[in-house]
């Protein structure tokens, strides 16, 4: 027979915890010793391909962190891959799933938000580019708040060398006009004064 694949294995739990919210942190412990197994350098690529990227998708799931304890546990160890120094494809698939991890528990939002802005100031594009990209997700399912000083930091990344971070500035732009966080004539605005262009024209 063939051996169940991650995301069967994750998805049967995900069942059985939604039964039994309250065995969410007893859960964690052993989806963390599987991540640590992953990111040892003699797992080689097709473990971070197959199993890492599923099991931080899991720690970001409701069923995991919409438990106090779970959700704690969970931030303990996942805030520490967002730091200078871990690898930088491990740095930014946990960066990447962050609005997820919002979405499933909102109380997280201030230490999400305080990771994404160390992160879009990074000097690795690839670190740059997953924090533009995840403040763009957390826009587009109106998650932000303290959009005041949030609006700074996509402003400074409108003129980012890396093209991507630029792209996804402008997308979190977007959306938070879509979501009535921002008025349209004062992001007008702010693009021509950025980018130095008249858009009228």
């Amino acid at each position: 027979t063939n051996a169940l694949q991650p995301r069967q294995v994750y998805s049967f739990i995900g069942s059985l915890l939604n039964l039994y919210p309250r065995m969410a942190s007893r859960t964690v412990p052993s989806i963390i010793h599987v991540l640590r197994t992953c990111m040892d350098p003699s797992a080689g690529y097709d473990c971070i391909e197959s199993t890492l990227l599923v099991s931080l998708e899991f720690l970001a799931s409701e069923s995991i962190i919409s438990d106090p304890h779970g959700a704690h546990l969970v931030w303990k160890y996942v805030s520490s891959l967002t730091n200078d120094g871990v690898p930088t494809a491990v740095r930014s698939s946990v960066i990447r799933i962050l609005a997820k991890m919002c979405g499933s528990n909102k109380k997280l939002f201030r230490r999400i938000r305080d990771v994404i802005g160390r992160s879009m100031v990074s000097r690795d594009p690839f670190i740059r580019i997953a924090a533009t990209a995840t403040l763009a997700d957390l826009a587009k399912f109106d998650l932000l708040r303290d959009v005041e000083e949030i609006i700074g930091w996509v402003q400074s990344r409108l003129q980012d060398e890396e093209p991507a971070v630029a792209h996804f500035a402008l997308v979190a732009l977007k959306y938070l006009v879509v979501n009535e966080e921002l008025e349209f004539d004062l992001v007008i605005r702010v693009l021509e004064k950025r980018l130095g262009v008249d858009l009228c024209d």
